[in-house]
């Protein structure tokens, strides 16, 4: 059987995105939260000296050209921890981005570019959520997007970002990603063990229905948000949540590695999402086991106290708070090899470490979206030639 994979565009990039109607407006959705409203909120860092960013570090990510134009789209506040060169000569284009109401203009941009015939690379850097565009205003553009709307904008985690997208291998992705699906499609059935715990879980793979690329540098149509180097399995069509359609999941899986928390909409604040996410910090010193039965979460321990710790208190009052948050909506495996190391932060790119991490809730539905990054889950394949390990096989371990 051959897994059937939508490529090189976001998940949550749909005809209807949840971008272009009301939000937070919807029947399904609950926000704001201030659920972990008692955990302190770190003193913001102090302002840093401008980053250096030239178009042409991104070259591969553009699938090896710039096209006749760069267009970079930013918040004012970030374009001033900007400076910018152009060692290419590309022509460079820019449009200030003030939030939704921006929208149009950058569609016009777009548009006029297309009526001249011109190819157009897009970056966008927003402290806003990344607005997903319509496939007939993407026919000449490849956009990209780096997205500060869940951690608020710094210089320092944009030059974080920026590391990582420098030092990323697009085409290693794509191959990666190949042997990765050829694996899958010869797999009877996924394991996730963790034999320091002597635990284990079996993922029915091959009826999950939605798979999802965001493996290598982008063609023509296609918009990302950064980074690439991620396979993921959702359980839903794409911006859709409910509670049916669970993952075939049965087992139990360690929680231990790195949480990462996302703003589920604009009704939810920075502040709250950064209580949620120290909230969920201990989960780098303190693993969890949890029970899943037909991809659904019913038990929370601590590998060695009955009385559990910080970490497993947060998954209770999270699960106690929302029942949805109990689905295990998503399954990710990371190929990015710049992603090695796990950032201590609530950052983004630990999602593309490589590795196995698991999405629970999803925004626009619930208040968070929760990613959380298992370094110590081995993933082996069971085909009929016996296990696999898998990411040892990819070269990623």
């Amino acid at each position: 059987m051959n897994l059937d994979v939508s490529r090189g565009n976001c998940p949550c990039s749909v005809r209807q995105a949840r971008e272009l109607d009301d939000g937070c407006d919807r029947a399904d959705v609950s926000c704001p939260s201030g659920l972990f409203a008692e955990v302190r909120v770190p003193t913001p860092r102090p302002a840093q000296a401008p980053v250096r960013f030239d178009p042409a570090d991104l070259t591969e990510l553009y699938g090896g050209t710039l096209e006749d134009v760069f267009l970079l789209v930013a918040s004012p506040a970030i374009r001033e921890s900007l400076s910018l060169s152009n060692s290419t000569g590309v022509t460079i284009e820019e449009l200030a981005w003030h939030g939704p109401q921006s929208r149009a203009a950058l569609v016009d941009a777009l548009a006029e570019h297309h009526r001249s015939g011109r190819g157009v690379a897009v970056l966008w850097i927003a402290d806003d959520e990344f607005e997903h565009f319509l496939d007939e205003q993407l026919v000449n553009a490849r956009m990209a997007a780096i997205s500060f709307f869940s951690t608020g904008f710094t210089a320092s985690r944009l030059e974080n970002y920026l590391r990582v997208l420098r030092a990323a291998d697009y085409r290693g992705e794509l191959r990666r990603e190949s042997a990765l699906l050829k694996i899958l499609d010869q797999a009877r059935k996924l394991e996730f063990h963790t034999p320091a715990f002597g635990t284990s879980a079996v993922f029915e793979h091959q009826r999950a229905l939605h798979w999802f690329s965001l493996n290598g540098g982008l063609s023509r149509g296609q918009q990302t948000v950064l980074p690439t180097g991620e396979l993921s399995a959702l359980t839903d069509a794409s911006g859709r949540f409910s509670m049916g359609n669970p993952f075939k999941l049965n087992g139990e899986l360690v929680f231990y590695g790195a949480p990462i928390v996302h703003r589920g909409s604009r009704l939810v604040s920075v502040e709250e999402t950064t209580q949620a996410y120290q909230a969920f910090a201990p989960m780098r010193r303190h693993p969890a086991i949890v029970r899943v039965e037909d991809g659904l979460i019913t038990s929370v321990r601590a590998p060695s106290s009955a009385l559990g710790n910080d970490f497993t208190r947060a998954l209770e009052t999270l699960f106690a708070s929302d029942e949805r948050y109990r689905k295990v909506h998503e399954i990710g495996f990371g190929t990015n090899t710049a992603c090695v190391t796990l950032e201590p932060e609530n950052f983004f790119p630990n999602e593309r470490w490589p590795g196995v991490h698991f999405g629970l809730g999803l925004g626009g539905h619930t208040p968070f979206h929760i990613d959380l990054t298992c370094s110590s889950v081995e993933l082996r394949a069971h085909t009929g030639a016996g296990p696999i390990d898998v990411f040892r096989s990819l070269g990623l371990r």
